[in-house]
């Protein structure tokens, strides 16, 4: 009984703290309210009232009363506004769990605009008496995307047909309304043209002078216009040319300080694109290498899941012990797929999950001996470069043998360089079968690619099969890259 009261009591405590945060959070709230009025003292209805800077605010109501909440303390600016009243502000200073009342009187004030003048189904709103459109109201106009016959379409009288930029007048046809320039009939007013006239007009309106739109009541020289006439006047030519030349004392140190500067920007420009140029081949050669690094051979997945299906009935405690350590490997391998260089000691214990897979596979058949520096295990050392090596000396002096063999891996610091050699011996070893395919096997053709990118010219690389019944490879990197 006593947990079934606990629980209970709990339930009713967090049914009512929401109402309990309320609370404490609204007497942190200040409260701003009062009243808008006209300069007649009669209340204004639907005027903004708002915080400057904040977004708490309120609108008055049909008696001009207004109120709202707000969490900001201290000095904070009132502002009120409505259209065709000057704007209210009044300083206010705020105090948590406070109710300020503010009584604002707005004045009215006068708003004027251009005058708009029709006259004989023509439409005038320019300075001049008897120009539509100046190119600045042509620009000016919403919508109109700084072309003429888009602002014209704003006319009254004028319909959209389409989305074209045609002069409809009162419905009709497109040819119905005439375009001049200068007293000459252009036939073909429109870009890109459309039955319906075309998507923008082809003049620009800073070319011309003035324009006059009429939809009626135009006089003879418009003879051919059935709804409406556009006409248009370039600008005049100016009335005389004039070009002046001087050189002094101040022009020549312009010169000189201009050249100079010109001067120092193009060196730093040009170092700047060297740097860029050797930052781009830096990261092309990271992208190759990257590249190189993760063309993993297949073969030994190939014959290592091949290795497991065999195990499976027979031997499944050495199967699931080969699947764990080939689960292994791949993950070490996919935590090194992103780095060029990682630390011997890491590169070494990928090759002994390795190796410890192979040894299962072969068990007898094969023997592996290392001679390793421990004064190298922190050194930089290139990921994944021993792992295809052993696999080729697998390869070749285990797989492709009768009686088997011996691996040998041996890396050793020799001055400012890291020496390695792989070494596969076995009695029945061909020679010639294993130069063939390490000179031209895919793995050590990448690896030389890899260490050509990573090292250039400052690494050695050697193939020697000149003992009988032993096939060595032996590189050395320098210690620093």
């Amino acid at each position: 009984m006593k947990p079934l009261t606990t629980f209970i009591l709990a339930l009713l405590l967090m049914a009512s703290w929401p109402s309990w945060s309320q609370a404490a959070q609204s007497e942190k709230l200040c409260t701003i309210k009062g009243t808008v009025l006209d300069d007649q003292n009669k209340p204004l209805p639907f005027a903004n009232v708002f915080l400057k800077g904040r977004m708490e605010g309120s609108i008055s109501d049909n008696d001009g009363n207004f109120s709202f909440k707000t969490n900001a303390l201290g000095k904070v600016t009132l502002l009120c506004s409505f259209i065709g009243y000057a704007s209210f502000e009044k300083e206010l200073d705020l105090r948590a769990g406070s109710t300020i009342e503010v009584k604002i009187k707005l004045r009215q004030t006068e708003i004027k605009g251009k005058s708009v003048m029709v006259t004989a189904s023509a439409f005038t709103a320019a300075d001049e008496e008897g120009v539509t459109l100046t190119a600045m109201d042509v620009v000016r106009t919403r919508g109109a995307a700084a072309d003429l016959f888009w602002a014209i379409k704003t006319f009254p009288g004028l319909q959209q047909v389409d989305e074209g930029a045609g002069l409809f007048v009162r419905g009709g046809d497109v040819s119905e309304t005439v375009v001049l320039l200068d007293g000459a009939i252009i036939n073909h007013p429109y870009k890109y043209e459309s039955p319906t006239g075309g998507f923008f007009g082809t003049f620009s309106p800073f070319l011309l002078k003035g324009t006059f739109f009429s939809s009626g009541g135009f006089s003879a020289q418009y003879g051919n216009a059935l709804s409406g006439a556009l006409a248009m006047e370039s600008q005049d030519m100016p009335d005389r040319r004039m070009m002046g030349f001087g050189l002094g004392l101040g022009m020549i140190q312009c010169f000189f300080v201009t050249g100079l500067f010109y001067t120092v920007i193009y060196h730093r420009n040009l170092k700047q694109k060297e740097v860029e140029q050797a930052e781009l081949k830096i990261l092309t050669r990271d992208a190759e290498l990257k590249a190189l690094k993760l063309q993993m051979n297949p073969h030994f997945l190939f014959n290592s899941l091949n290795s497991i299906n065999a195990l499976i009935t027979q031997q499944p405690t050495l199967a699931r012990k080969m699947i764990s350590q080939l689960s292994e490997l791949l993950r070490m391998s996919l935590e090194s797929h992103d780095k060029l260089m990682i630390p011997l000691q890491e590169e070494l214990e990928l090759v002994h999950t390795y190796l410890s897979i192979e040894q299962i596979r072969f068990g007898d058949k094969m023997v592996v001996n290392e001679d390793i520096d421990p004064e190298l295990m922190t050194t930089p050392f290139p990921a994944m470069l021993l792992q295809p090596l052993l696999e080729n000396a697998v390869k070749h002096g285990i797989t492709n043998t009768r009686t088997g063999g011996t691996i040998s891996l041996s890396i050793q610091k020799a001055g400012g360089f890291v020496v390695g050699r792989v070494v596969n011996e076995s009695e029945d070893l061909n020679l010639a079968t294993a130069a063939s395919s390490a000179g031209n096997g895919r793995s050590l053709q990448n690896i030389r690619q890899r260490l050509d990118r990573m090292y250039g010219n400052d690494y050695v690389w050697i193939i020697d099969r000149s003992e009988p019944n032993k096939f060595k490879v032996e590189f050395r990197l320098p210690l620093s890259v």
